[in-house]
C-alpha cells in the first residue's frame, strides 16, 4: 500500500490547515498597516486583518471580528495606545495585545507595562512576536522588548 493511503491497521492523521489568524490592527497610517501585513505575510503568517483608527471602530471590530491578537500603534491622532489597551482589557482581556510602534519611548513603555501590557514590539520584533503567537494565539503573552 502506498504511504499516502490509509488502511485499518495503517491510519494516517492529516491535520487540517490552521484557520488564518484574526488580527485587529489599530493604526492611523494606512502605509504602516500595509507594512505590518506585508511583513506578516513575508514571515509566513496566514492572517485575516482588520484595520481601525478610533475607539468606536475598535470596539465594533472586537465585537464583530473577534480578533485572536490586537496590534496597536502607540501614537494615534484620535485615540492613544494606552486607551486602546484599556479598551481591549475591558472587552477581551484574554486577547494578546501588542504595541507595534516606532514611537514608544522607555517611559511610555513602562507606563504601558504597568497598565497591563504584556508585550511591546518595536520594528522587526513585532513580526517575530506575532509569528510566535500564530501557532497558539490564545496562549499567555510573555516577555517582550521595549
Amino acid at each position: 500500500m502506498s504511504p499516502d493511503k490509509a488502511s485499518p491497521g495503517n491510519s494516517i492523521q492529516q491535520s487540517a490547515p490552521a484557520a488564518p489568524l484574526r488580527l485587529l490592527i489599530v493604526e492611523d497610517v494606512p502605509a504602516d498597516a500595509e507594512l505590518e501585513m506585508y511583513e506578516l505575510r513575508r514571515a509566513g503568517v496566514a492572517a485575516t486583518c482588520r484595520v481601525v483608527e478610533t475607539a468606536d471602530d475598535m470596539a465594533a471590530a472586537i465585537a464583530d471580528f473577534r480578533p485572536d491578537v490586537i496590534l496597536s500603534d502607540f501614537a494615534l491622532p484620535h485615540f492613544d495606545g494606552l486607551s486602546a489597551l484599556s479598551l481591549a482589557q475591558e472587552l477581551v482581556p484574554a486577547t494578546p495585545f501588542i504595541f507595534v510602534s516606532g514611537t514608544v519611548g522607555e517611559e511610555a513603555a513602562i507606563r504601558a507595562l504597568r497598565a497591563g501590557l504584556r508585550l511591546c514590539a518595536v520594528g522587526e520584533s513585532a513580526t517575530i512576536a506575532v509569528r510566535g503567537r500564530a501557532r497558539d494565539p490564545r496562549r499567555a503573552v510573555s516577555g517582550g522588548a521595549a
